[in-house]
């Protein structure tokens, strides 16, 4: 009898690896360390995290799907660049959708642990306000809206946030004056999840995701 323990642990770790590659690269662009139109290539990238290409291709294939990436037949890819202006507000619109629903889903069912979470993504982000560090507050924004989507339990979902979040960029510097702002709004809804107040956290939200 063929042993096929030994072909399902390589395609999980096949598919953890193609997952850590996709999560460093989405991050890599949303802190802008890469930017629109930044050339990406297989054997680089597979030399880079020291995998070889197979997870890396797959991982590339999966950011293209989402958006973050325009693969090149024979050339690997690009990083795509942000959504037009015009579209931005109808972004927007649906990232508020999208996200007032995920709320809308846990938010009877938060537990200590969900707070505790939260907090230290708070905390995290007032560190890198603090520091002005605006490639890690973009991190612990992601994060944070990013756990919203998770703790909702509906990977539908996540399908549907993911490519809105990879069109738009964050500009702060456009919307902000002062670092510790872009902290207040997410303390802000963090703080309502805190009260059990759900129509403060929806209100919250909302504003945040206007800019």
């Amino acid at each position: 009898m063929a042993d096929h323990s030994t072909g399902q642990g390589r395609k999980r770790l096949v598919r953890g690896l193609r997952a850590q590659v996709a999560d460093h690269l989405r991050r890599e662009v949303l802190s802008g360390e890469l930017r629109s139109g930044d050339r990406l290539r297989e054997v680089e990238l597979a030399e880079r995290f020291g995998v070889s290409r197979g997870p890396v291709r797959d991982a590339m294939l999966q950011l293209a799907q989402e958006g973050w990436l325009v693969l090149e037949p024979y050339c690997g890819a690009t990083v795509a660049g942000p959504a037009p202006d015009n579209l931005l507000p109808l972004i927007r619109a649906l990232r508020r959708m999208i996200e007032a629903f995920a709320l809308r889903q846990f938010f009877s069912d938060i537990t200590p642990d969900d707070l505790a979470g939260w907090d230290e993504i708070i905390e995290k982000m007032r560190q890198a306000c603090e520091r002005e560090d605006y490639p890690a507050i973009v991190l612990q924004d992601i994060a944070l809206h990013l756990s919203f989507i998770e703790r909702a339990g509906q990977p539908e979902l996540l399908d549907l946030w993911l490519p809105l979040a990879a069109r738009m960029r964050f500009a702060y510097g456009k919307f902000y004056q002062c670092a510790m702002d872009i902290h207040d709004e997410h303390r802000a809804i963090v703080d309502a999840f805190h009260r059990r107040d759900l129509d403060g956290a929806l209100a919250a939200l909302e504003m945040n995701i206007k800019k």
